[in-house]
């Protein structure tokens, strides 16, 4: 995700995420990781959240792209 990040010419920063509850069970399984966008005022799960179409887009180009480079790999 960061080297899609680089390429997709996105800023980035890595972080430890409270909502460790979405990747709990599958961290035992395999390495994961989560894609964060930004949300108006940074809320989240809260009616105020919202984010901008384009920070979506990005946010599924990130994704696409990471998912691509992973494909690679095997």
């Amino acid at each position: 995700m960061e080297a899609a990040s680089l390429e997709l010419n996105l800023s980035h920063k890595q972080m430890i995420s409270r909502a460790y509850h979405d990747s709990l069970f599958m961290a035992r399984v395999s390495p994961m990781g989560m894609i964060f966008i930004p949300c108006y005022k940074g809320y989240s799960h809260k009616p105020e959240e919202y984010s901008s179409p384009e920070d979506i887009a990005n946010g599924v180009k990130v994704l696409a792209l990471s998912m691509a480079k992973l494909s690679l790999l095997n």
